[in-house]
């Protein structure tokens, strides 16, 4: 009795086996869409009966291809969902050129800790750290100034220190102008000193003061001068006193008055003709001090640019810089200087001389 029994059946094929031959059917219908087998499955393995198609190794292949593809397709959905996009920081904004950042607090205290440190003291050196303190959180330290009044009536060594950190906490100071000037009339010279210094530093809000500085021009190791720059035009009065003092026999004292008529500004036109003799100081400094001035002050007087011209060609390189940096602060009114500067940078050698007579140019012809 002849039996049938099926051997193996595959998408595309039947095969079956007999008494002694083997018979292939093939199926009319078309295959079906092939699933993943495991790689032990009996239709994973090659038949080597039948009629062997080209199709069943693109199906047995088929399954390992989707295996490989799924794992990156699903990688790469997993990157996607996952990936960060970095958070862009802003950048801080810039601090203009003549801003200072702000501080708000001096070895982790801020000034309302120092202020109640300065308060409580039971010592002076206690309350010179305190006020030394404050001095360096500056302006932002200004609900200190009622407490540093007072302090300028202490002893010596918290007198001084007072006086230096109302200066540095500035404008914000102008309540302390009229114990500062009574500070400049203290027996001890540093008190004196900081005093005329924290008066400067405060600025224009400290205007009251340009009598008393004037009268303290005499004593030659407060420095008053300085002050009066920083007064600025509001100084204005102190320019004839100014003037005496760039024919101080002391070439430091010289350079202060130069310096401090040149804060002042176009106000002191008055000074211009001791500036342009003070341009032939035998002090190098004084000549360079007295060429800046008449930078600053400009263009109030058609005598100042043929002195500055003329000074271009100083002996100093340092005198010479000078003279070209007032030109360039001129301006296009220093035209006629052009030819000067041109001539200047054909002999001048030093890299910053010459920058010096570059830049004044592209000012003079911006």
């Amino acid at each position: 009795m002849k039996f049938l029994s099926i051997l193996l059946i595959v998408p595309t094929i039947i095969l079956i086996s007999g008494c002694g031959e083997d018979i292939v059917i093939e199926q009319s219908q078309p295959p079906k869409t092939p699933t993943a087998k495991s790689e032990n499955s009996p239709a994973s393995k090659p038949s080597t009966n039948g009629k062997k198609l080209n199709d069943e190794n693109e199906l047995n292949h088929q399954p390992e291809q989707n295996k490989k593809k799924t794992p990156e397709k699903k990688q790469e959905a997993t990157t996607s969902r996952n990936k960060i996009e970095p958070v862009k920081k802003k950048s801080p904004a810039p601090i203009k050129k003549d801003e200072k950042p702000k501080i708000t607090s001096y070895k982790g205290k801020t000034s309302e800790q120092w202020i109640e440190i300065f308060k409580s003291s039971k010592t002076p050196t206690e309350r010179v750290t305190a006020a030394k303190a404050l001095g360096e959180i500056g302006p932002e330290a200004k609900d200190a100034v009622p407490v540093l009044i007072i302090a300028l009536k202490d002893e010596q060594a918290v007198r001084e220190s007072a006086a230096l950190t109302l200066g540095k906490i500035g404008p914000a100071a102008k309540d302390a102008v009229p114990f500062l000037i009574t500070g400049m009339k203290d027996r001890a010279i540093n008190v004196r000193f900081n005093s005329a210094r924290a008066l400067g530093d405060i600025g224009p809000a400290a205007k009251e003061a340009v009598p008393a500085l004037i009268l303290a021009l005499r004593d030659k190791e407060m420095n008053t001068a300085y002050a009066l720059g920083k007064i600025g035009p509001a100084a204005k009065a102190a320019v004839p006193a100014l003037i005496i003092e760039l024919k101080h026999e002391h070439p430091g004292i010289r350079v202060s008055a130069a310096m401090a008529l040149g804060d002042i500004g176009p106000v002191a036109i008055d000074a211009v003709p001791a500036l342009i003799v003070t341009l032939k100081d035998e002090g190098e400094s004084v000549r360079a001090r007295a060429a800046q001035a008449l930078g600053k002050i400009g263009t109030v007087s058609k005598e100042i640019v043929p002195a500055l011209i003329v000074t271009l060609k100083d002996d100093r390189q340092f005198v010479r810089m000078a003279a070209a940096k007032a030109l360039g602060e001129i301006g296009p009114a220093a035209k006629e200087a052009v030819p000067a500067l041109n001539q200047g940078l054909k002999v001048e050698k030093m890299s910053f001389t010459r920058s010096s007579f570059e830049k004044a140019l592209k000012k003079i012809n911006p």
